[in-house]
């Protein structure tokens, strides 16, 4: 693809956010249907995504010591800055947050066409459609992935470039470089190319968990059933395993099917809050823990400058990571919360959210290797002088004025506007012409490999809302 074309996709991608952004009341009111029940989880997914682009951008634009102040506890060593402060260090160094917010949206959305099964205690329909989904997640999470590492590669090669992380070292051919990029994805290190690609096994193992759990307890009583998923999810939660986040999403799900139909346990109804408005306390509640999580802080006391650190100290558990159980608490109560509050929902459900979650995986896959061979000479031209001393010759070719709070200096934010809409553009072709055609792929090596009968009549339909929910995921 030459730059011209890039360009011009660029613009086209500025111009459907403009227009997303500028949607008239007339226009909106002629929606022919509401959104779909879990839309506000695919908006969620957008943002959480763009959290994730912003932190990595602050490391890259910025110098190692001042990322560090940026990334830690709000006074530590005397350092005061508004972007580390409580609420608002989400949006600067939020990308923590945002993964943990993928794993509990994953949980949710993948278990909302089993457990509306299970509910319904279809039982044949549910074998047949989480069949389906176990065969065809694996090709759904790592087709795109291999494409997104393979051409990454390749780029060193034909534009004759290294990238900016300094690693992997270019070697001397592409042929040695096939062969590694081959032993590597054999032994399953993903991130070798890409380190954000650290989530992807996690997501392809807790969505694995999640099918076994459904399937192990479809047929018990409601009751029990929660209380199984309730019971494991504190057991992953003891031993700090990622999987629990996915568990909370699934029994968000549940729970929530469960109101919809009238047939929730009584105790969890004593539990509702009579105004719904009182869920903005567990949402602020939410965005003030989750930020313990992030950092390089390796002390509960480090954060002895936030407000009320000591209390939570004080009732951090023994022997737990205390940015792992943070973490964990606020991401929880910030998607519980948003799911029971209708203007937040409304929120996530428009276009510009909705068209960010739509672009969310592709973004998430390529926005660190565009940051590595585009953005670190931006930033360094820009006026980020020193950091890539191999990029020597870019230092200043732009060079923008030094001035600004920590994390939004000017030298930082037109950089990074500059590559959000081109990181857009490229993630919107990716979604056309890899991601997509990889969903639909699977999807189609799962139908040849059934008998014929199997994919007609009410059979072939008791798979496709499955599928829906797994190509928006």
């Amino acid at each position: 693809m030459t730059y011209h074309d890039l360009t011009q996709q660029a613009l086209a991608i500025w111009r459907d956010l403009r227009r997303a952004a500028s949607t008239s009341k007339s226009q909106s009111a002629t929606v022919a249907r509401p959104p779909r029940p879990t839309a506000w989880l695919d908006g969620l997914r957008g943002i959480a995504a763009l959290l994730v682009f912003f932190m990595h951008n602050e490391d890259v634009g910025h110098q190692g010591s001042d990322y560090v102040i940026l990334e830690n506890p709000y006074g530590l060593a005397g350092e005061k800055h508004f972007v580390t402060f409580p609420f608002v260090r989400t949006l600067f160094s939020g990308g923590h947050t945002a993964v943990f917010t993928f794993f509990i949206i994953s949980g949710y959305a993948l278990s909302y066409k089993p457990l509306q099964l299970v509910h319904s205690q279809d039982l044949r329909s549910l074998a047949k459609s989480t069949g389906s989904a176990l065969f065809r997640r694996w090709g759904r999470l790592f087709l795109p992935l291999y494409v997104s590492t393979f051409c990454w590669m390749s780029s060193w090669y034909i534009f004759g470039y290294d990238s900016g992380r300094g690693e992997p070292k270019r070697l001397a051919s592409w042929t040695a470089e096939l062969r590694r990029w081959w032993d590597i994805h054999n032994n399953g290190n993903y991130g070798g190319y890409n380190v954000h690609l650290w989530t992807i096994p996690e997501e392809f193992w807790g969505s694995i968990f999640i099918y076994c759990i459904i399937l192990a307890t479809s047929m018990f009583t409601d009751g029990v059933r929660l209380s199984t998923e309730l019971a494991l999810c504190a057991y992953r939660v003891y031993l700090n395993k990622n999987d629990a986040v996915f568990i909370v999403g699934m029994l968000l799900c549940d729970i929530s099917l469960l109101a919809e139909a009238e047939r929730l346990p009584k105790i969890l109804k004593r539990l509702t809050p009579r105004y719904n408005a009182l869920w903005y306390i567990p949402l602020l509640l939410g965005l003030y823990l989750a930020p313990f999580g992030h950092g390089f802080a390796g002390d509960i006391r480090e954060f002895s400058g936030y407000p009320g650190w000591s209390i939570l100290a004080f009732l951090l558990p023994p022997n737990t990571s205390f940015k792992y159980y943070y973490k964990f608490w606020g991401c929880t109560l910030i998607v519980v919360s948003i799911s029971q509050l209708g203007f937040c929902r409304r929120m996530f459900e428009g276009r510009i959210a909705q068209y960010l979650g739509r672009v969310s995986f592709s973004f998430y896959l390529l926005h660190g290797p565009f940051l590595w061979s585009v953005g670190v000479r931006l930033y360094a031209a820009c006026g980020l002088e020193n950091r890539y001393t191999d990029l020597k010759a870019w230092d200043n070719m732009m060079k923008i004025p030094d001035g600004g709070p920590l994390g939004l200096e000017p030298r930082l934010l037109v950089p990074l506007l500059i590559i959000l809409v081109l990181v857009l553009a490229l993630s919107e072709l990716f979604t056309r012409y890899v991601d997509q055609p990889s969903i639909k792929f699977v999807h189609w090596c799962f139908s040849w490999g059934q008998p014929l009968e199997l994919e007609d009549g009410q059979d072939q339909q008791s798979s496709l809302p499955l599928l829906e929910v797994e190509v928006r995921n």
